[in-house]
């Protein structure tokens, strides 16, 4: 499996229905439907495999802007978990978690993971939901006895800021001199005081206005 470097971080919302799986019972029964009737299985198959492909290039594409990856995605989300059904290898509890996040007013796309059958459900997250909202979600399905849990994938990875530099300060990352180990004291008290008082929704755009980046 080729790892895909690059993207910006994307929130996903999983959620555990708490129902066990049999992931060898489920894998038997696409074998077998695949013997039956081959041909209508490999075009499902083959449907599945050029969702991957169109998502890992969306996901690599630098110059494609956010609102139309996030829409890409939110499609062959939708797309994928169609076929998935279609092979049997949803669950009533999942498609319950899928109707409740697609339902107003959040309207988000979910599908099924690993081989069905219980197991979690992953919901895309848009960037413009409201938190409010989104807690009124979590809040929803926990109420229904399942385990819903935020987490996010991606990003530009480790990154150091120069601590030389002066907030939004634009020339090179490594000025000609190098303060004294006190206004270095200075600095880092002040950037620390700072981040410490930002939310975490609002720590991505914070650091980003920091000043210039270096990443691994």
């Amino acid at each position: 499996m080729e790892a895909i470097s690059g993207f910006k971080s994307l929130r996903f919302l999983l959620t555990d229905s708490k129902v066990p799986r049999d992931t060898k019972r489920l894998v038997a029964g696409v074998s077998q439907k695949k013997l039956e009737d081959p041909e209508t299985i490999g075009r499902i198959l083959d449907a599945i495999q050029t969702i991957t492909d169109e998502a890992r290039r969306a996901l690599m594409d630098t110059e494609l802007p956010r609102d139309a990856l996030l829409s890409a995605l939110s499609a062959l989300i939708n797309e994928n978990h169609a076929h998935l059904v279609s092979l049997g290898v949803s669950h009533p509890v999942l498609e319950d978690i899928r109707a409740r996040t697609a339902a107003e007013p959040y309207r988000l796309s979910t599908k099924l993971t690993g081989a069905g059958g219980g197991g979690c459900a992953v919901t895309l997250i848009p960037d413009d939901l409201d938190e409010s909202i989104l807690r009124e979600l979590v809040d929803s399905l926990s109420d229904t006895a399942f385990v819903p849990y935020l987490t996010s994938v991606g990003g530009s990875g480790l990154g150091f800021l120069s601590p030389h530099q002066p907030d939004n300060y634009a020339g090179p990352v490594t000025p000609p001199e190098t303060p004294g180990e006190g206004e270095r004291e200075v600095r880092r008290a002040s950037l620390q005081a700072a981040f410490e008082e930002k939310a975490i929704p609002e720590l991505a755009e914070w650091a980003a206005g920091r000043g210039r980046w270096l990443y691994v």
